[in-house]
Parts: structure tokens; C-alpha cells; sequence
């Protein structure tokens, strides 16, 4: 909760207590972000709906750093940037969405 209390203020200039309902409205939209997309990586192989632990190309960084030009780590998909084995980095993508779609930072 106290990444959703940092984005929200960094985001949208709002200091809010963790048991404020705006907290945990952002927390639900985490929640269930990455319940459903773990519930559609679990689906069968050949299932139309089954989501893939890779990031859609326009999501993923690719294989080098940009600012260095040094290869990003790859593998198993604990360190590789591009795959997300829990579905947690697109739930994240979920909220900071819906954070920077506010009034808030969009007109202020």
C-alpha cells in the first residue's frame, strides 16, 4: 500500500492515508488486474483467451539498456524485463493508467 501512497503522490500531488478509500480503490484495480491476468496466463495452451507471460512488443523494453547500450538480463523470467511470469508489471501498468488518466494530472 505504500507504493500506491507514493504514486499517488507523485502523480497527483495527493498525501493520502493508506486507509483512504482513493488507496484502496487503486489497490482493488491491482487486485484484480492481476487476478485476472493470472487466471488467464493459467488457461490451457491453445485456449484463445490464454495471455502469454511475454509483453506485447509495445510494452517491452527490449534487450538493451537505452542509456548505457548494455544487454538487459534474460532467461528464466525472473530478471528478464520483458516477461511477466506473475502478471504484477501489467497490473502496475493498470494503475499508473489509471492515475494518469485523473483530471488532476492531465489539466493541473
Amino acid at each position: 500500500m505504500t507504493q500506491i501512497q507514493k504514486l499517488h503522490e507523485r502523480f497527483l500531488g495527493e498525501k493520502l492515508d493508506v486507509n483512504d478509500p482513493q488507496i484502496q480503490a487503486t489497490y482493488q484495480l491491482f487486485l484484480e488486474t492481476w487476478k485476472e491476468g493470472k487466471a488467464g496466463m493459467a488457461k490451457p495452451d491453445g485456449d484463445p483467451n490464454k495471455i502469454d507471460q511475454g509483453l506485447p512488443y509495445d510494452c517491452n523494453v527490449g534487450d538493451t539498456n537505452y542509456r548505457t547500450g548494455q544487454p538487459l538480463p534474460t532467461g528464466d523470467g525472473t530478471k528478464d524485463p520483458n516477461v511477466d511470469k506473475y502478471y504484477t508489471i501489467r497490473a502496475w501498468m493498470a494503475v499508473t493508467s489509471y492515475l494518469i488518466s485523473d483530471y488532476k494530472f492531465l489539466y493541473e
